[in-house]
């Protein structure tokens, strides 16, 4: 998988977070595991393929709950689950990945974050 901290493709877990900022320090509010495509033995209809994603997150004790999503979609659970909290609508900014994705912006537009 891509890395961004490495600048090309390694080993590593990549985590997809909101965090509050202020002109001083930002603290990270909220933070999901991204699981690709590839790690999530629910979306091919190859058993044998299955059994191989399965023993590879035995290896590296994903629980079986985490599944791959989007990491767009995991921003707006975050931005909802932080909401139900009781924090306040903030403006959000994010990379260019999550502004390529049409769902990422209308999610935006429909919480009056835009």
């Amino acid at each position: 998988m891509y890395c961004g901290a490495l600048s090309k493709r390694g080993n590593c877990q990549v985590g997809v977070s909101v965090h509050a900022v202020t002109d001083w320090a930002s603290a990270a509010l909220d933070w999901r595991l991204f699981l690709p495509k590839s790690w999530d033995d629910h979306t091919t209809a190859d058993e044998r393929q299955d059994e191989r994603i399965r023993a590879q997150r035995r290896r590296c004790a994903i629980p079986d709950q985490a599944r791959h999503r989007e990491k767009w979609r995991l921003a707006l659970d975050m931005i909802d689950e932080l909401r139900q909290w009781g924090q306040p609508a903030r403006p959000a900014v994010a990379d260019t990945g999550y502004g390529d994705a049409a769902g990422f912006r209308q999610g935006l537009t429909e919480r009056g974050l835009t």
